[in-house]
């Protein structure tokens, strides 16, 4: 599943169909399109997971600025 994320966000816009997460049999719907190398593929994941990482690190501190403010983690969870 992260590789298709990957593939999408060095590829926007770009069809494919791939097995397994397996980069070995991705299949291109348009002969211009080139695979990217596994170096491109790496940092795109690191960057990726990174930007995943820092989003959940926000939402706990958002969350617990919020009951620092009174609210019970009931009245966090309805937002």
């Amino acid at each position: 599943m992260i590789l298709t994320r990957v593939l999408n966000a060095l590829r926007p816009g770009q069809e494919f169909t791939l097995n397994d997460d397996d980069i070995s049999t991705i299949r291109w719907n348009s002969e211009s399109v080139t695979t990217p190398t596994q170096e491109e593929i790496d940092a795109k994941t690191a960057e990726l997971l990174a930007e995943d990482q820092a989003k959940v690190e926000a939402r706990r501190s958002a969350l617990a600025k919020l009951e620092a403010l009174g609210l019970t983690a009931e009245e966090v969870a309805a937002l």
